[in-house]
């Protein structure tokens, strides 16, 4: 018996270094091909090796046994999901008027902290993201711009939670390929690489779903104060995160009581149901609170409806950004091969699985996730049937019903060539499609397009923050045009206060352009653009144009998202 199994067991091991030294070569190379790669440019090889590390990491799943291997996965996922995020913070270091806006807030803060929240600016009731960063630039010295980054770190921290909670509920082959799920989520990346508030909401709300779920196993006092901490930080951190986190609440508490209904248990059962007490005490906190900071009772519907959108009340007609029909076939196809495997899983659980747990998981998850999946472009940055700032938060409770699908129908099929094949083909075009959404359009330089296209021919208006860095030098058109919304303009000037160019990394581009508009006048008109935009023309001369040029600005940059958006016809150098 000896005999026979030591072979097996050598032959799991060098598998396992093999697929242990192919990441890591694979990690090595691709960081490698990031670092020399043009400015604002990633390389083709980003994508092509990002896909071949995700279907090692899926190999890597399917045959991890013991916890010691898990654990090694694990780290291995965090470690690609780190870099998915930071590898485009490194190649475009502003990526939207979020980062610059949040470190205007933090330099704020440290500058004069008493003058600056008196002033009642937008997070100056939020600021649990704000004190974080602050922290880290204390304790480590490194200054806010990098400081900042810490969110991003605590964002990818979210995926050893969904792997926690995925255990508790199943096992640890589906709590790996939900963290894998999850790490190449393009919502999530997209959170990650804007660096919110919103951002530690996701993980805030990952870990309370986990604390939750064993405050009600072991009731121990620990996991109860660490429970009501997290809910006071998450209050005090983001609007939104609070508002759809007590939805998922009172969804997981109506599962709780459903679930014995259904099943004819009883309410007296070995997991103890949710108690009415959690949910009842976060609505508590978090409406007093959002009650203090708007100062009027009758305010705090307008802020509930503000913080989760009218838009789940009516359909907004949006159109999606233009792409190649090769990149629409991806997301098509992505879309079928994730939200079957959760239908399967649910209707798994709902047969097989009578656990509160997991019943608890599907009632705060599952219908709403189906409500955003009757509308795939909800996922592209539009508002459809539900805002698509929903979606990264649906995402983390229905993760593991998509690995619980994935796994059940890798065990349906007998054939392990087969298996491999079906495997290989569903993580290939999950990661590929992420990425493509999030990171990639036709005109993305990686694609080297033709430069001659004029950028006045585009819509001033949301999208894709990795959008139109078109390289060259500025150059005059007809009429010398940037277009900055409105809403944005007494915020540029305020920035200014706080945010000096030698505390930032880069002293070109957006911030280079934002400090010639203040620090220069220009003839100014009001104009409405399609779309419903309405912004400011701030009119340039050609010596205007010229002195941008002689300040060292080498690429038209393109600021880009729904709240600024400026821009200049460009051509080659």
């Amino acid at each position: 018996m000896e005999a026979a199994t030591a072979p097996k067991l050598l032959s799991l091991f060098s598998t396992r270094i093999f697929l242990d030294i192919l990441f890591f070569s694979l990690l090595s190379v691709l960081i490698f091909e990031v670092a020399i790669s043009e400015p604002y440019t990633l390389p083709l090889s980003f994508f092509i090796l990002s896909i071949a590390m995700s279907c090692v990491l899926v190999v890597d799943i399917f045959s991890a046994e013991g916890m010691n291997r898990t654990k090694i996965v694990l780290t291995k996922i965090i470690l690609f999901a780190l870099f998915l995020r930071l590898a485009p913070l490194y190649k475009f270091p502003h990526t939207g008027s979020d980062i610059f806006y949040h470190t205007y807030v933090v330099n704020g803060i440290i500058r004069e902290a008493h003058n600056f929240l008196s002033a009642g600016h937008m997070y100056s009731d939020f600021l649990g993201m704000h004190y974080i960063v602050i922290a880290t630039e204390i304790v480590t010295g490194l200054g806010v711009e990098n400081s900042m980054k810490t969110i991003v770190f605590l964002e990818v921290l979210g995926l050893l939670f969904l792997f926690l909670v995925a255990k508790s509920i199943f096992n640890e082959k589906i709590g790996l390929l939900s963290a894998l799920l999850s790490g190449i989520d393009c919502q999530h990346i997209y959170w990650g690489l804007n660096i919110i508030p919103m951002s530690l909401g996701l993980t805030i709300t990952i870990m309370l779903i986990y604390l939750i779920i064993k405050f009600d196993i072991s009731g121990k006092t620990a996991f109860k104060a660490l429970t009501l901490a997290l809910m006071l930080l998450l209050v005090y951190t983001h609007t939104l995160s609070s508002g759809i986190f007590s939805i998922l609440l009172i969804a997981m508490y109506l599962g709780t009581i459903l679930h014995p209904m259904i099943f004819k248990k009883g309410l007296l059962l070995s997991v103890r149901s949710l108690k009415a007490s959690i949910p009842a005490y976060f609505g508590v906190v978090m409406v007093s609170y959002w009650m203090y900071c708007s100062g009027f009772f009758l305010e705090f519907a307008k802020i509930f409806s503000y913080v989760l959108s009218v838009d789940l009340l009516q359909l907004r007609i949006a159109v999606p950004p233009e792409t190649p029909d090769i990149f629409c076939m991806l997301e098509d196809i992505s879309f079928i091969l994730f939200v079957i495997p959760t239908m399967i899983g649910t209707f798994y659980c709902l047969k097989h699985k009578r656990d509160m747990r997991s019943q608890m998981l599907i009632s705060s998850g599952f219908v709403l996730a189906l409500i955003v999946n009757l509308n795939q472009y909800s996922r592209l940055y539009t508002d459809a049937i539900i805002p698509y700032r929903w979606w990264s938060f649906i995402f983390i409770t229905i993760a593991p019903l998509s690995a619980l699908g994935i796994l059940l129908m890798y065990n349906a099929i007998r054939k392990n060539s087969v298996k491999f094949l079906m495997l290989i083909f569903t993580i290939m075009v999950l990661t590929s499609s992420n990425l493509v959404t999030v990171l990639l359009v036709p005109d993305n330089p990686v694609f080297k397009p033709d430069r001659d296209v004029s950028l006045n021919d585009f819509e001033v208006g949301a999208s894709n923050t990795f959008l139109r860095h078109y390289e060259g030098k500025i150059v005059s058109d007809d009429t010398y045009n940037w277009y900055i919304t409105n809403t944005h303009r007494n915020e540029v000037e305020e920035l200014y206060r706080y945010i000096r160019l030698e505390d930032l990394l880069y002293v070109d581009g957006v911030v280079l352009i934002r400090d010639f508009i203040f620090h220069h006048p220009m003839v100014v008109s009001y104009e409405k653009k399609e779309g419903g935009y309405a912004g400011y023309r701030i009119c340039l001369n050609e010596s205007q144009i010229n002195m941008i040029v002689s300040m060292g600005n080498k690429y038209n940059k393109i600021y880009d998202n729904e709240k600024v958006t400026a821009y200049l016809k460009g051509e080659d150098d």
